[in-house]
């Protein structure tokens, strides 16, 4: 949603790139569990924590591919820029 039209943004606020997107306090509370979690290698069998740990898991994946394609893409650029070796 753009920002002049999102319902948390008066218009005076900073724009941020995702306006709407900041996570909750529970919201906070169950990702620092999950970098725990993460951290020890060790998640409690509990359906609630897959759950979550399924959903943070799959946005940092598409981050990550996310990063490899544009890295990728400034690479190609930097590449496609400089000029070819004569013979």
């Amino acid at each position: 949603m753009p920002c002049a039209n999102c319902p948390r943004c008066d218009g005076v606020q900073e724009k941020k790139p995702f306006p709407g997107t900041d996570l909750t306090e529970k919201n906070w509370l169950a990702y620092k569990h999950y970098k725990e979690c993460r951290a020890t290698l060790r998640f409690p069998d509990d359906p609630i924590v897959r759950r979550n740990a399924a959903i943070i898991r799959a946005v940092e994946d598409a981050n990550d591919r996310n990063s490899a394609f544009r890295a990728a893409a400034a690479v190609g650029g930097a590449l496609a820029g400089l000029a070819r070796p004569r013979r």
